[in-house]
């Protein structure tokens, strides 16, 4: 009962401190933290070792359950007692053993429990015996000491958080027969500098490789159907990436923050690339994004100061908030006519950029209500009539027509007259805030507002401000409502 107590509560303090030093990812912690405590065959006797090993036997077999905390330097264990297999090491069992710098597993073992050595920071080696198949979840989590781990050709799975913290690992093999590498699994793991991954791998889970800020080789098979967001985030050293064919989107933040990558190849395969996928990769000089692609998510290249050109293809109907922020190398863009909506802000701080041609007549500038944001001095390049045009004089930018018939079809009142801009209240060019806040103070009758406000804010053209106008300018704000679906009938 005792062991069995000290295991939970040392369980619990590893958890913790687990939980306070890493970021939440979706339910990722919750798994992390849930305990096992089904138990389908009793034991029937338990007993301590000479070197403190505690264990539980089995009618055919024994598990290693406990170790004394305090025990130090090399621990073996046996692979046998009472005449019996130790084929298991439970959960938890050397957890917090701080001082143990080595441990010897028979061959006999075939089952590691999670977190069976966690927090075991002054452990420099242990090798995993052949006839274990999975690197259980949190397994080495936190061995901030351990340098060589051999991992046989048995196993099938390395788990969540596996070698999370293992900041002395400078390599690890992955063989043919590991099928998928857990959220987390060599997270912080600072000092590795190559990874392979093989032929037999299908996914790559959250956070993976996040902040292995050494690796500077990444190999990855066209196995690899799924990479998981921020899989290789703060990954600082590495240089080039090809991803692979079957990998259908680039999760949010996959390759955030990798300032040493100079190329990167996206495969036709891609339909989506999200949020932040290549954020701050300032030594990025171009980028192709292959005719598969239909959105660029919001500030995917924002911080790619490298960045000299980058071409969009014809498939890309939508390019997100910030998309292209601080990509000061930029000289020219062409958004081709597929495009139907460029973000707020999506070519700020493009202090180099020259100029930006919009193919398609009535692509809608701004899908959140402001501009676009481009350097004043950049040319736009657009059809006679379009939205192009419109943003141009609205923001006094220079405009160069391209040659084709003018369509005036489409464009919305709000694209096409600068004197109706859907929500700004105050009428000072911006939508903000402080424009539902003067709607709802006119609202109550402790405000005034101009006639030209009450045009922008009187968003269901029902001749004055009503509560309705100033809900529909927040979930503008908040992204629920695009400034297209202005006016709204009353």
């Amino acid at each position: 009962m005792q062991s069995s107590l000290k295991k939970i509560i040392s369980g619990a303090v590893c958890i913790a401190f687990a939980v306070s030093s890493m970021p939440i990812l979706g339910n990722v912690v919750a798994d992390a933290v849930t305990l096992e405590t089904s138990v389908t065959v009793n034991a029937t006797a338990t007993g301590t070792l000479e070197n403190g090993l505690k264990y539980e036997l089995y009618e055919d077999h024994v598990e290693i359950i406990d170790c004394y905390e305090f025990a130090k330097g090399e621990i073996i264990i046996p692979d046998m007692i009472e005449e019996l297999p130790v084929t298991s090491i439970g959960e938890y069992a050397f957890d917090r053993c701080k001082l143990l710098t080595f441990i010897k597993i028979p061959d006999s073992v075939t089952d590691i429990g999670d977190y069976a050595f966690s927090c075991c920071y002054d452990l420099m080696s242990g090798p995993i015996p052949d006839g274990v198949t999975s690197v259980g979840n949190g397994i080495f989590y936190g061995c901030s000491s351990l340098m060589e781990i051999t991992i046989p050709h048995s196993i099938t799975s390395i788990g969540d958080f596996a070698f999370y913290g293992c900041s002395s690992l400078s390599f690890i093999p992955i063989w043919d027969g590991v099928t998928s590498i857990g959220n987390s699994a060599f997270y912080g793991c600072s000092f590795l500098s190559s990874i392979t991954i093989p032929d037999s791998v299908t996914s790559i889970g959250e956070q993976a490789f996040y902040e292995c800020s050494s690796l500077k080789s990444i190999i990855i098979s066209d196995s690899v159907t799924e990479i998981g967001q921020s899989a290789f985030q703060g990954c600082s050293s590495v240089k080039s990436i090809t991803i692979p064919d079957g990998i259908t989107s680039i999760k949010a933040q996959t390759f955030s923050g990798c300032f040493a990558l100079t190329s990167v190849i996206i495969p036709d395969s891609v339909t989506n690339i999200e949020r932040d996928a290549f954020w701050g990769c300032y030594s990025l000089t171009s980028i192709t994004i292959p005719d598969s692609v239909t959105s660029i998510g919001s500030e995917a290249f924002m911080g790619c100061s490298g960045l000299t050109s980058v071409t969009i293809s014809d498939n890309v109907t939508s390019i997100g908030i910030h998309a292209f922020q601080y990509c000061s190398a930029l000289t020219s863009v062409t958004v081709p006519d597929s495009v139907t909506e460029i973000g707020q802000d999506a070519f700020e701080d493009c202090s180099s950029l020259k100029s930006i041609t919009i193919q398609n007549p009535n692509c809608e500038l701004s899908y959140f209500g402001l501009g676009i944001s481009i350097p004043n001095t950049v040319t736009v390049y657009g059809y006679p009539g379009s939205t192009a045009q419109a943003y141009a004089e609205k923001y006094n930018q220079k405009f160069v027509a391209l040659d084709g018939p003018q369509d005036t079809t489409a464009p919305t009142d709000s694209e096409t007259n600068p004197e109706i801009l859907w929500g700004d209240a105050d009428d000072n060019g911006e939508v903000d805030i402080s424009d539902v806040v003067l709607m709802n103070r006119v609202y109550v009758g402790v405000d005034e507002i101009s006639e030209k406000g009450l045009t922008n804010a009187d968003i269901d053209q029902s001749g004055k401000i009503e509560l309705a106008d100033s809900m529909n300018v927040l979930k503008l704000l908040v992204h629920l409502l695009e400034s297209s679906d202005f006016p709204i009938q009353a």
